[in-house]
């Protein structure tokens, strides 16, 4: 009896075993899993904190970087960049002084008067002829004197044509008469001569032209030595920088 006992209680240990040992290893494999889950979840934070570290790594790069430029010591300029940056300056000072001061040299105004007297006196004869009555003879000297005056030899624009109302007889007429001096205006190129035209008040037109040619002489030869004189200030200036270079 003891033996059977003993021996039903070693097979109820070992049942006892074999059931502990199965709910061991039910226990085991949720474990597993959750350890295998573990493992998952921390290799997913890790490579995103992977990825962040790297990110955060290129922004520190930046700073560096940054800072790195700020830091950099730019070398000094040599004593000879330093001789040739001052020549050149000076030149080019020079040069441009040169063309200011030949530009008020090379003025026609420096050289002819530009003083015109045509216009304002037949200004003046319009207005006596619009005062009609006995205005007449004061029109008659006034058309005189002005035909006298611009046509002197010490004038430089000398009166060529006149157009203005009659002055003979003993009245104001609305007939027109026309007046030619040499040089003939036929003769003369469009910018050799200038006309002024003034209207009076009953519609008649005045008209005089005068002669620019001593004007137009002059300006021709103060171009020609302003061009010679730019041609030859940048030739100089082209081969001293080329020297220099």
């Amino acid at each position: 009896m003891r033996f059977t006992i003993r021996k039903s209680a070693s097979h109820g240990s070992a049942v006892d075993r074999g059931a502990v040992d199965k709910r061991r290893s039910s226990a085991a494999i949720p474990m597993e899993k959750s350890q295998s889950d573990d493992s998952r979840s921390s290799s997913s934070e890790e490579i995103y904190s992977d990825e962040s570290e790297d990110f955060d790594v290129d922004k520190v790069d930046e700073d560096v970087i940054s800072d790195s430029d700020d830091d950099l010591d730019i070398p000094e300029e040599s004593k000879i960049s330093k001789t040739l940056s001052d020549k050149t300056t000076k030149t080019v000072v020079m040069l441009v002084l040169c063309l200011l001061f030949m530009l008020a040299v090379c003025s026609v105004e420096s050289y002819v008067d530009t003083t015109v007297v045509h216009e304002q006196g037949l200004k003046n004869l319009v207005s006596l002829y619009n005062m009609q009555g006995s205005f007449f003879p004061d029109y008659q000297i006034a058309l005189d004197h002005y035909i006298n005056q611009t046509r002197l030899d010490s004038i430089e624009y000398k009166l060529v044509f006149l157009k203005a109302s009659d002055p003979s007889g003993d009245a104001f007429s609305n007939s027109m008469i026309e007046m030619q001096w040499d040089p003939r205006l036929e003769t003369l190129r469009k910018d050799e001569f200038s006309s002024v035209e003034v209207q009076a008040n009953d519609g008649s037109n005045f008209i005089v032209s005068y002669s620019v040619q001593a004007y137009a002489l002059v300006e021709s030869k103060i171009n020609i030595c302003r061009t010679t004189f730019i041609v030859f200030v940048l030739g100089m200036a082209s081969i001293y920088f080329t020297k220099d270079a």
